[in-house]
Parts: structure tokens; sequence; C-alpha cells
């Protein structure tokens, strides 16, 4: 006769499953195996770690993929979480299974080599290990289990890396504008023609909303305004269209009932994308970054004349005050200096000298012999 199995396991099709109710919660969980021995040392695990917690105040084991999971749940609502889930993926194959007392600098080393190998700007990199820090420090003050006790006791101290190495910005050419045009896919042209036109950035396009197009009276043209919820700097930004952004966007009008630039059907996530990649590829320009575009455009407007004010405001750097965001006089003296953007009659652009440093000559490679890649582990909320 076969020995009776616990109270709280049963088995579907062949694996076995906790269904049961420990410290006032109800447990439900497959145990990912056929052995009856198995599921019950897991069972007997959660039922002491509840006694452990509730008796001595000793934390159950969590790993960081289980807080990444509910640090995405919880901040599902911020308008960053999209970036936050991009950069967790990242990291999460390489510390998602360590318990969170165990996760420190060290542990990220490895991750931060790989992506080094990669060139990536140091900003970038420290973005990844921000977000680290961040779920670990939600994990210390706000996520509290049903024993009223934290996920960890105290976060560990996250150094990121040093920024001497950021990478300098790269405006192009009116020869560099029409080599890249000419290579991108015809929605990625549109857009990145539209940053060339009005410095947007690259969320900013990519999120840009039909209702957010906004008549002005007397001048016969419209401007968007984006809400702050989408904005970088937690404020509402005006973006003035001249001709060359008036007409791209006459071109996109009845292709999406509520993006303006969208490809198949869908709205964009970012214009980074394989498309873009093998347009800077083909120009001989690999590391163009799509913010290169944004910097071109400013650039472009203080070689013409503008003053540093006009720039700010175009680059949406600096709040205007709430009467001049809807003022038509303002409106008019911005128009007015984007419209410099645009050939003259004669189809030419006017004569602009730009003096820049080589890019992609230091290489951050890691030596040979170091490189270790860990398998896909999957995020899940």
């Amino acid at each position: 006769m076969g020995r009776k199995k616990p109270a709280g396991l049963f088995n579907r099709d062949g694996i076995w499953h906790i269904d049961k109710w420990i410290g006032g919660r109800r447990i439900c969980k497959s145990c990912a195996t056929s052995s009856l021995a198995e599921a019950e040392a897991q069972l007997i695990c959660l039922i002491e770690a509840d006694r452990q917690a509730r008796v001595f105040g000793i934390r159950p084991k969590r790993t960081f993929e289980e807080a990444a999971a509910a640090y995405i749940k919880k901040y599902a609502d911020q308008k960053s979480i999209d970036s936050a889930i991009s950069k967790l993926k990242q990291v999460v194959p390489y510390i998602g299974h360590l318990p969170l007392d165990e996760i420190n600098r060290d542990t990220l080393d490895e991750w931060v080599a790989m992506r080094m190998e990669l060139n990536l700007a140091t900003n970038t990199i420290n973005h990844g290990l921000k977000i680290v820090r961040r779920v670990l420090n939600v994990a210390e003050r706000e996520l509290i289990d049903e024993n009223n006790l934290t996920w960890l006791l105290k976060a560990p101290f996250i150094k990121l890396l040093p920024v001497e190495q950021q990478r300098e910005p790269y405006p192009i050419t009116w020869e560099e504008e029409k080599a890249l045009l000419n290579a991108l896919p015809t929605h990625l042209k549109e857009m990145s023609l539209f940053v060339l036109n009005t410095g947007c950035r690259d969320q900013e396009i990519c999120h840009l909303r039909w209702h957010w197009e906004v008549t002005v009276p007397g001048l016969n043209i419209s401007v968007f305004v984006i809400p702050k919820a989408f904005t970088k700097g937690k404020r509402d930004r005006l973006i003035v269209l001249n001709r060359i952004a008036r007409d791209i966007v006459e071109r996109q009008r009845g292709k999406h009932p509520e993006f303006v630039f969208s490809y198949g059907g869908n709205g964009l996530y970012q214009m980074n994308n394989t498309g873009w990649q093998n347009a800077r590829q083909k120009i001989e320009l690999p590391e163009l970054r799509v913010h290169d575009l944004r910097h071109t455009f400013g650039t472009r407007l203080r070689a013409l004349g503008s003053s540093f004010e006009d720039c700010r405001d175009l680059l949406g750097h600096k709040p205007k005050r709430t009467t001049d965001i809807y003022c038509q006089h303002s409106i008019t003296g911005l128009l007015r200096e984007v419209e410099k953007l645009c050939p003259n009659a004669f189809g030419g652009h006017p004569k602009i000298v730009l003096f820049r440093k080589p890019v992609g000559l230091d290489s951050r490679k890691i030596p040979a012999g170091k490189k270790k890649r860990p398998a896909e582990i999957q995020l899940t909320a």
C-alpha cells in the first residue's frame, strides 16, 4: 500500500501541485516535479519558512526575479515602466536566481562586463544599475509580506560607473542627413525628418497623439502640446511645426486613429530598431543615435542665429510661463525660428560648419576568455 500524501498536495497530469492555507494565506503553486517526496519537501519548506517568519522574524528567501515582478506590478501605472521592464529583462538572466540578501555590486560585475563588451555608453549601463538599485530599495522599504516584514532587511549600495567615457553628441551634416533618410524605411524616414525639424525626443515622437494637436487662431497652423505625463521634464511640452514638419503630419493623417506615427497599424515603442541600426551601418555611422537628431536640431538653430532662450524653449529644456505657452505672439516667434531650417526658394540649405570629435575610436571590450553568457530567464509580472 502506498503511503498517504499530506494534505495540501495534489497531482495534475503527473506533476505535483501545492494548494494549502499557510499562516492565514492560500498558497497555490506547481512543484514542477513528478516526485511525491520532492513535493513534500517543498511543502515542508514553505510551512517552516512561515513559522520562522511569524515566530522569529526571519524573512523567507526571495529571489531578485520575484522582487522584479513585484516591482513591475506595484508600479505598472508609471510612465517609465516599459523602460524599466526592458532593463530588468537584460539583467534578470544574470542575477534573477539570486536571493535578495546575496545581491551586491560584485554579483553584477559579469553583467557590467558584457554590457561594456557591447561598447554601450556608460550612462546606458548605469541606467541598468539604477533599476537594480531601485528594485532592492523597494524590497527594503515598500514590499511587505503577510507577517508585516519587508522583503529585504537592508538594501546594498550599488555603485555606478564613473562617467568619464560619456559619449559626445554627434550632430549630422546636411549630406549625412540626406544619406540617412535615403537608407531608412519610409516610416522611420518620416519620423527622423520630423525630429530634425522639431527637436522631439524619441519617446515624445513615438507617443505623439492626434488629440494633442491644437489649432493656433490667426496663424492657420497647428501645434502639438504633449501632456507632462509623457515628457521627460514632467511639464507640458509645446511642439512648433515648420512647413516640413507640417507636411509630414499631413502625410500621416488617416493612417492610425490615435498615434501620429505608426507602423503596420500599431504605434511604435522606439525608433532605435533594426531598421535604424541597418541604416546607420549602411551610411558608415554605426554609433549614430536617434538622440543625435535632436542635437542636430539644436545645433542648427544656434548656428543660424536663434537665441539661447528660443532654442531652450523649442527643445523643452525650460518651462515657459503658463501665459506664454498658448500665446500667439510667442508661438509666432518660435515658428519664425524653426522655419530657418527649411530649404530656401532654390532648394538649398544654409551652410553650417560643424566641429565634431571622432566617435568610436576607444574600445571597452573585455579580454577574450572572460565571456560567460547565462541561460535565458523569462521575467513575469
